[in-house]
């Protein structure tokens, strides 16, 4: 699951990012191995990217060069169970072939699935809201009636009551929104019970890597923001 950030919707997608040889040298290596199953996974705009298209110019034909079979899937965590809308795509190659119908009529199955609200893990929250940190112009209060955001690093952040400037779409005021706990957003990010995680208040410091920030973020976040959930 090489870095989202050159493709993601959420983020800046700027040209020529340098973090896109992370997905070039999983498949390098994968290519060389010669395994017989390889998944990656990544944002839904992942195989389609304009500003950093390198799935279509790059791991795709190296792929099928050595002899893949590649199917793309699609599916979102709110209808497998986990009240979050988190989209990705899970790019399948084998060597042997994909019977695409039956592939496709199951993904299709998936998106009919009914939808996890916030309410159905936690009842005690029915007909409130709840806060959550905001990510660009999205509202920061959401109803339990529906799914919240995707988690990312940022999601761990409490959103400052004093002073706040109501938001497009908040589904009520923030003085009334619950926060929810560091174990609830825990369980969003969908990792299974007893998944071993950083202790809330560890925070890299080192310069080569998260050190040289303005600001600093523990390593449980930027753990649970890159989770893989199928």
């Amino acid at each position: 699951s090489p870095p989202c950030q050159p493709y993601s919707t959420a983020g800046r997608r700027k040209p020529f990012d340098s973090r896109v040889n992370v997905a070039t040298a999983c498949i390098d290596i994968a290519t060389a191995l010669r395994p017989r199953l390889i998944c990656m996974e990544n944002v839904i705009a992942f195989p389609g990217s304009k500003a950093n298209p390198i799935w279509r110019t790059r791991l795709e034909p190296d792929l099928r060069r050595h002899g893949y079979m590649i199917t793309i899937l699609r599916n979102n965590v709110k209808n497998l169970g986990v009240p979050t809308s988190r989209k990705r795509c899970f790019i399948i190659c084998t060597k042997h072939k994909h019977d695409k119908a039956l592939i496709r009529a199951k993904e299709q199955r998936l998106k009919r699935s009914p939808v996890t609200t916030v309410a159905h893990w936690w009842p005690h929250l029915e007909g409130c809201t709840v806060s959550v940190w905001p990510c660009r112009n999205s509202p920061a209060v959401y109803a339990t009636n529906r799914p919240l955001p995707a988690m990312r690093t940022a999601s761990f952040c409490k959103v400052p009551r004093e002073g706040y400037t109501p938001r497009a779409h908040d589904a009520g005021p923030i003085s009334e929104a619950h926060e929810l706990t560091t174990e609830m957003k825990i369980k969003l990010a969908g990792l299974p019970d007893g998944f071993h995680l950083p202790n809330p208040e560890q925070i890299c410091r080192d310069t080569r890597c998260c050190g040289h920030r303005g600001f600093l973020r523990g390593l449980l976040p930027t753990c649970v923001g890159n989770a893989v959930v199928p």
